[in-house]
């Protein structure tokens, strides 16, 4: 059972933890995949030791009942979840929004755009200004 010996290996590090960090009692895990599958099987399991528990695109999840009653969210709420699922749904991820925006921002700019870096160390291409330091590339 390789689900058992992931479920334990973490029970066991959690364990070793304790040891190091007495205060340290419960934990979120968050579990992507096959990691949401192990990570629910470890909350039920060991209840006591699990904060919360997030799921993203867990396998071994069934889907939603037609029939299911969620919550009732705001109408703000509602517009924007209904607009990320239509994204979704058209296989843009919130990273092929950030490379689309990024692979356009060179053309809407009429002048080489400045990379704000606010911990970057003063070198030949930074330049101080107001508000941090900026890259030039």
């Amino acid at each position: 059972e390789a689900s058992q010996f992931f479920i334990s290996s973490l029970s066991e590090w959690a364990s070793e933890f304790r040891k190091l960090e007495p205060s340290f009692t419960r934990f979120s895990i968050v579990g992507h995949s096959l990691g949401g599958y192990l990570g629910t099987l470890f909350a039920l399991k060991y209840p006591q030791s699990v904060d919360r528990l997030m799921l993203v695109s867990p396998v071994g999840i069934p889907a939603r009942p037609v029939d299911f009653k969620g919550p009732q969210r705001a109408l703000h709420q509602r517009v924007l979840l209904g607009m990320m699922k239509m994204l979704w749904d058209r296989n843009m991820s919130p990273q092929s929004l950030a490379r689309y925006e990024f692979s356009i921002w060179p053309r809407l700019s009429h002048q080489q755009p400045l990379l704000k870096v606010a911990s970057a160390a003063p070198c030949s291409r930074t330049r101080s200004v107001s508000g941090g330091n900026f890259w030039s590339s």
